[in-house]
């Protein structure tokens, strides 16, 4: 994960899926269901060749084992874009 970059539609696509369901990312990675959708949108985001060996089963067993890590991971990054969006006004 720390490889790839959140290009901005994925970011936007995450604050959309959060903001629509009234949830928190912790919220979100800590509900089955919104994890595995948390994993699709993410997947989706990858750069294509990536997501040929990477499959979409693979991203969503990824999300529920290691889900305290990413969050970790996708919040700092989603934070630093946002600053980053800020501070160019």
């Amino acid at each position: 994960m720390q490889q790839f970059s959140i290009t901005p539609h994925t970011q936007t696509q995450i604050q959309r899926f959060l903001d629509e369901r009234g949830l928190s990312l912790q919220e979100a990675m800590d509900g089955e269901d919104t994890n595995r959708e948390l994993a699709a949108i993410l997947h989706a985001g990858l750069p294509a060749m990536v997501r040929k060996f990477y499959s979409l089963a693979k991203m969503e067993t990824l999300f529920a084992e290691k889900k305290d890590v990413l969050y970790q991971s996708l919040n700092q990054r989603l934070q630093q874009a946002a600053e980053k969006a800020r501070k160019k006004g």
